[in-house]
């Protein structure tokens, strides 16, 4: 993982990653691109509306145990892709759960 440029114009630093994104009302998956505390970019092959409601998990890995969190938003872009389309995404709650 990685910083994100300090001279961005967002209000929370982001954090450059790649982790499994699955999608709740269309049981399809993605990957982030980037994450922070308060939002999440991920790209995916299906087809969002800027100003959806969406719920989604995200897949996070650490030693010893795996994670979910699960995340309710906003989605507040959207962009195409090569293979399908970035999706820019304001967190509104998320919770965190422990599978092991």
């Amino acid at each position: 993982m990685t910083w994100v440029g300090a001279l961005e114009k967002r209000g929370k630093e982001r954090i450059a990653s790649v982790l499994s994104v699955w999608l709740q009302s269309d049981k399809a998956m993605g990957f982030t691109r980037d994450l922070s505390a308060t939002g999440i970019f991920f790209e995916t092959n299906v087809v969002l509306a800027t100003g959806s409601l969406i719920n989604f998990a995200v897949d996070i890995d650490t030693p010893g145990s795996r994670n979910i969190l699960k995340c309710w938003g906003r989605v507040i872009r959207t962009e195409a892709r090569d293979f399908g389309q970035g999706v820019a995404v304001k967190i509104l709650k998320a919770t965190k759960e422990a599978l092991f």
